[in-house]
């Protein structure tokens, strides 16, 4: 039932809920609030108390929006404080009222989990603003430069320096004058000098080398989220302050406005539009709302909720619209009354899931892009000891090389991630557009999007490394490819779009040829494995007939051995003419036996040929190709193509294909006939489709369609395998042709 009513209270908001406009909400006039005021507001907010204002606020680059939000609430993406967003509830509560009381109850209760989930949406947020504002690196930078240059020269000091490079000396006199491997030992002293020489560097001018590297990633990763969100790279400031405030207005305004109102459409309409002066209440301040208000959410929003303003407006509001018989604003605040709580807990559960969603997503990016540039700054600091192990041998190069590796995989991995952050905004973006589908559907698939976007984020890491799941790639080279992708969005917003155009239309093909060779490769190893596996049974069942053979002639010539005797009374009675001696029991016995082991035995035909199968494997075996060569395998396809449809389908060739036993459908009948028979019709067409898209070695190639229908009969994880291989293999076929002229392969 609270379903059917959550659906009910949503069906208004079904509309065309647009945003409120900005141009709007910048020509409203602003408060101008004297110090003491502002610093009982910020007082009065935990964020601004303990210091959690948005660090943008700071920035003058941003957009009138956003200064006026900062101005009036100390945050870029919202224009009151966080707790003006709880909503109005209106029930009657005391002693005899026993189902008001578990009403109010249960809304307080509800109140109290949005206010939860409004603070952990506001701080995942701010720390997305801390993320992209600090230069955790560049403002630490001071104190690691004096703490590099105490730990250099106090705590290692020159002797160690010293030390390690005597000890590079005599390693390279062994190596060189001694074991007389004079190449490789200029080969790895050179090494030594060099990295020793970049360490020094580094921790001698620590800000002009780490600290200026990490200057230039911030200014691309906010590039990169500017840049995707609103398509100009030149304002990153005010690109990114813009991008929060679309984040809060979906994550936060919009459900609360489903909370308070149920319409979400009314909620964001002008004031003006959505009633006349006369429907408000003879209060100044809510008239002056009413008058610089660009949305009734702001007008609504300009006050506390609940009473907890000397004089409460929301209320004075609520009690002149309540009384509207048959007017839209009677039924905008209806949900705010007890007869709504079970709708009201049931549309707070749907947006609680999306919000969580949200939180751990945009929380998860925050803390990545916080802890590697902490990282980045315990990396720097042990700089001095990581320069010693240079001297150390090709074990200490290689450890100074991934020490080098991981700090700058540190100092860029905020491009990488603001790369997955631009992304998610477009995700979200975009889904915000689909206002003719009404705002609960809306909320419902940003919902699965973020949350789909948070399980999978380690694959969507790899899709924009370029990496396949699974495999490990360092932060280097997930920033190179990072930095590919924002190139790619710069060439976008400058409007190189035909360029980009002819590229990605040159990789699609590309991506569709490998594609197909992919398949081609996929259905040619799985053609060769079943020619293995049937040629194998075959192989075993020749061992098995040759082995029954000589275990039946040794059987019947140890009974003949015993029914010698009688085979003479036999004989000689039956050159009399006298009927056959009647055999004792024992006799009886053995005759039954030899009797079996006739009929049993397998034919000379079928022994003939069982040798001949394993006389070929042996010859096989010799030449050092096993049991089955690639030439037996490829004469099984070859056969398989000529006779698939040409045998039917309980032909024994067509049921070992198919992996079934050939006597196991002869004996069967009814419901287990027909089960086999489906279950070799779906192995045939398989195959069939397989050996339509296998190379033949001839120039015809399969078509698009055949391609197709044979990558259906693969699972996703194999078609990306075979894709992952193709590719390495054109990858070697190119260096192949570079260095010895060797034609590179052409796709069809």
């Amino acid at each position: 039932m609270a379903v059917v009513a959550l659906m009910a209270i949503a069906s208004p908001a079904v509309t065309d809920a647009q945003a409120p406009d900005r141009d709007q909400r910048a020509r409203d006039p602003v408060v101008v609030e004297e110090p003491g005021d502002r610093d009982e507001r910020l007082g009065r907010d935990p964020f601004g108390a303990m210091g959690g204002g948005s660090p943008f606020c700071h920035r003058s680059e941003l957009a009138a929006v956003e200064r006026h939000n900062c101005r009036a609430s100390g945050a870029v993406s919202h224009p009151v404080r966080i707790d003006h967003y709880g909503f109005d509830v209106h029930i009657d509560t005391g002693v005899d009222n026993v189902a008001g009381n578990f009403a109010k109850g249960l809304q307080d209760i509800a109140q109290m989990a949005w206010m939860v989930l409004l603070y952990l949406v506001k701080g995942t947020t701010l720390g997305l603003e801390w993320a992209f504002s600090l230069d955790l690196l560049g403002k630490t930078m001071p104190g690691a430069r004096d703490a590099l240059a105490r730990i250099h020269g106090q705590v290692i000091g020159d002797g160690w320096l010293f030390a390690a490079i005597s000890a590079a000396g005599l390693w390279a006199i062994y190596r060189g004058l001694v074991q007389g491997r004079t190449s490789e030992t200029f080969a790895g002293l050179g090494a030594t000098v060099a990295l020793m020489l970049v360490g020094l560097v580094i921790v001698g001018n620590p800000a002009e080398t780490v600290g200026r590297a990490s200057d230039l990633t911030n200014q691309a990763a906010l590039g990169i989220v500017s840049g995707a969100t609103s398509g100009s790279a030149k304002q990153p400031v005010r690109g990114f302050g813009e991008a929060m405030t679309r984040v809060f207005d979906q994550a936060v305004l919009r459900p609360w406005c489903a909370l308070e109102f149920s319409d979400v459409r009314f909620c964001l309409s002008a004031p003006r539009q959505a009633m006349d002066r006369d429907d408000l209440p003879d209060d100044p301040d809510v008239k002056a709302a009413y008058e610089k208000s660009a949305t009734v959410a702001d007008m609504f929003l300009a006050f506390e909720p609940n009473g907890e303003d000397e004089v409460d407006q929301r209320n004075r509001i609520y009690e002149t619209w309540k009384d509207k018989q048959g007017d839209r604003l009677q039924a905008v605040v209806r949900i705010q009354k007890e007869a709504s709580t079970g709708p009201r807990l049931a549309l707070l559960a749907v947006i609680a899931i999306g919000q969580l969603g949200m939180i751990l997503l945009f929380g998860w990016l925050a803390m990545r892009l916080l802890g590697y540039g902490g990282l980045a700054l315990c990396l720097l600091l042990v700089a001095p000891v990581v320069l010693l192990a240079p001297a150390l041998g090709e074990s200490g190069r290689a450890a100074f090389a991934a020490w080098a590796k991981r700090l700058a995989g540190a100092v860029v991995a905020k491009a990488v991630y603001a790369v997955v952050l631009a992304v998610v905004l477009l995700a979200t973006g975009a889904l915000a557009e689909l206002d003719s589908l009404g705002w609960i559907a809306v909320w419902l698939f940003q919902g699965v999007v973020w949350w789909t976007l948070f399980l999978k984020r380690d694959e969507i890491i790899g899709l924009v490394t370029s990496q396949p799941a699974g495999r490990d790639r360092t932060l280097l080279q997930r920033a190179f490819y990072a930095h590919r992708l924002a190139s790619t969005a710069r060439d976008i917003a400058s409007g190189g779009t035909s360029a980009i155009a002819r590229q990605t239309a040159g990789r699609v093909l590309q991506r569709r040829a490998t594609t197909a060779a992919a398949v081609q490769s996929a259905s040619d190893r799985a053609l060769r494995s079943q020619a293995a596996s049937d040629l194998g049974r075959r192989d075993a069942d020749a061992r098995e007939a040759v082995t029954r053979d000589a275990e039946t002639k040794h059987d019947l010539r140890r009974v003949n051995a015993v029914l010698k005797p009688y085979d003479g009374k036999a004989k000689a009675a039956k050159r009399a003419g006298a009927p056959p001696p009647r055999p004792s029991s024992v006799e009886a016995t053995l005759l039954a036996h030899r009797d079996y082991l006739q009929t049993s035995r397998p034919s000379r035909s079928e022994v003939a040929g069982a040798r001949d199968v394993l006389a070929h494997g042996d010859r096989n075996e010799a030449n050092g190709d096993g049991r089955i060569s690639d030439r037996d395998e490829r004469a099984y396809i070859r056969r398989r193509r000529r006779e698939i449809d040409a045998l039917p389908l309980d032909h024994d060739r067509n049921l070992r294909a198919a992996g079934i036993d050939p006597e196991h459908y002869r004996a069967s009948e009814g419901v287990e006939r027909e089960r086999l028979r489906t279950t070799g019709q779906l192995a045939l067409e398989r195959e069939r489709r397989r050996l339509d898209a296998a190379p033949t070695g001839r120039e015809a190639q399969p078509t698009g369609i055949q391609i197709s229908k044979a990558r259906a009969t693969f699972a996703s994880a194999e078609v990306r395998a075979a894709r992952r291989e193709e590719n390495r293999a054109r990858r070697a076929r190119r260096r192949q042709a570079r260095l010895g002229g060797v034609p590179e392969r052409r796709y069809p």
